[in-house]
């Protein structure tokens, strides 16, 4: 019987250091998250002045998530308040910064501008949103040539310094194609978001037909 409990004490005694040494990690992981919203937040704003890129508001936007995903992370910013299934209003609603997970270097950072308008588009992170969206890179590399097994998108891009793209999606109607004898109409389809490429000088004609700017 002895030797019952104390077997049982052996595993449990594994089991909590176990435990314990998993919150560690975890506790650790949450720190250098917490360490990377802040270096390109508010921090780097200063740098974004130097750029000409638009800084990240001193009020009413918060960090939102960092994601590390082997070569290249995600560091992301936005509004507070912003519930993208009810708010219409036109509007400057967020930042990505992808970077170097082992040097913790930008490579590029991307705004998105909302018109604050929705439509039925199969789109599961913008919510069906017609949106801006404009990339700065910091650098010149071309990434999928070290890392071409992720499924992040920014690694099957090529990197060149200080250049900036702008790409709107607007909404296009997609119809259904009808079968045989069936009964449809012109209606019948899908709206979907279109990507269409901008020079700046558009990007910056379509933000201020939404009432905003860069």
């Amino acid at each position: 019987m002895f030797w019952i409990l104390k077997r049982i004490t052996h595993i449990l005694t594994i089991s909590f250091l176990q435990g314990c040494s998993y919150l560690n990690k975890e506790e650790a992981k949450d720190k250098v998250k917490h360490e990377i919203s802040l270096k390109f937040g508010w921090d780097y704003n200063v740098k974004r002045r130097k750029f000409g890129i638009p800084e990240i508001p001193l009020k009413g936007w918060k960090a939102h998530y960092v994601i590390i995903d082997g070569l290249v992370g995600i560091s992301t910013y936005g509004e507070d308040k912003f519930d993208p299934t009810m708010d219409t209003n036109a509007r400057y609603s967020g930042k990505e910064i992808y970077f170097y997970t082992k040097e913790l270097k930008p490579i590029r950072e991307i705004d998105l501008y909302y018109s604050g308008k929705r439509y039925m588009d199969r789109d599961p992170d913008q919510y069906g949103w017609e949106r801006l969206q404009i990339e700065n890179d910091f650098l010149t590399d071309t990434l999928q040539k070290k890392d071409n097994h992720s499924n992040n998108s920014v690694l099957h891009t090529d990197l060149v310094k200080g250049r900036t793209k702008a790409y709107l999606y607007s909404p296009e109607f997609i119809p259904r194609s009808p079968l045989p004898q069936a009964d449809t109409t012109d209606k019948d389809g899908m709206i979907m978001l279109k990507e269409v490429l901008l020079s700046l000088v558009q990007a910056d004609s379509v933000l201020n037909s939404w009432g905003i700017k860069r």
